[in-house]
């Protein structure tokens, strides 16, 4: 799944509408496999009277969960630079995206959700790359701008 999710993160970053057909299609091909999975882990939790919150998570992901992350850290930019404009009543698409992601974390109650760190990282990359000095060190080491799991950490 690595060079999937890769390409996706590139996508996601330049093409949005690119991003949705390729992170579709990749959940059409999964969905199988996602379902088999769940009925396996299914059997496995009533057969030894226990529940794995954090693998059922994952797998109900249906394989698509860290390419949706890195469609919202792509909208982080695009965020900031509507937080900086006039143009405050306009709702983020960043916002939008974010809701169900957020209401989903909600119910589950485990931990630092993995995708709030991975936000916060683009956050402090864009603030970043926005700065002076961030431009500067850019230029001069040509920093990658991001990167499956690089948003600069993940």
């Amino acid at each position: 799944m690595r060079p999937l999710t890769l390409a996706h993160d590139v996508l996601a970053r330049r093409d949005g509408r690119a991003a949705a057909l390729w992170r579709d299609r990749i959940e059409s091909l999964k969905r199988d496999d996602a379902q088999r999975y769940l009925n396996e882990l299914g059997r496995l939790e009533r057969e030894h009277g226990i529940r794995i919150t954090t693998i059922r998570d994952r797998l109900e992901e249906r394989f698509v969960g860290p390419m949706v992350v890195d469609r919202l850290c792509a909208l982080i930019e695009p965020a900031v630079e509507q937080a900086k404009s006039l143009d405050r009543d306009k709702i983020p698409l960043l916002e939008q995206e974010l809701a169900p992601l957020a209401l989903t974390t909600q119910r589950r109650r485990h931990g630092c959700a993995h995708w709030l760190i991975r936000l916060e990282n683009e956050l402090h990359r864009v603030r970043t790359v926005q700065s002076e000095l961030g431009n500067l060190a850019e230029d001069v080491f040509h920093v990658p701008t991001g990167g499956n799991g690089l948003c600069i950490a993940l």
